[in-house]
């Protein structure tokens, strides 16, 4: 991490709170209150390791701590919205996901 963040009493050093997998299953996120990131792996399913995607910055100060997902379609990736509850911002990020062909899911703040 580099830098100090907005809040220097809980922002000092990352400070990953919980992980949630997305709906395809092919994803991990760990929000990392710390940083102001949401850290995205990918599962590889076979072996369960892990590759490190590139991240999700939140806001600064935000302090992400949790994430649910919204499928407007059950069954389809089409238009999933990640929703991110941020505990030292009092407030919920809405990023639009998108699943592309080859490399990893974004999440574009919306």
């Amino acid at each position: 991490m580099s830098g100090r963040r907005p809040n220097p009493s809980r922002q000092d050093k990352p400070h990953p709170h919980s992980t949630f997998a997305d709906p395809s299953g092919m994803y991990l996120l760990a929000q990392d209150l710390g940083a102001d990131l949401i850290r995205v792996f990918s599962v590889d399913k076979s072996s369960g390791q892990l590759t490190q995607c590139t991240n999700v910055q939140a806001g600064a100060g935000d302090g992400p701590r949790h994430v649910a997902f919204w499928l407007p379609k059950p069954g389809s990736a089409d238009g999933t919205i990640m929703y991110s509850v941020n505990e030292l911002g009092n407030s919920v990020g809405v990023y639009q996901v998108t699943y592309p062909a080859s490399g990893c899911l974004t999440a574009r703040k919306v």
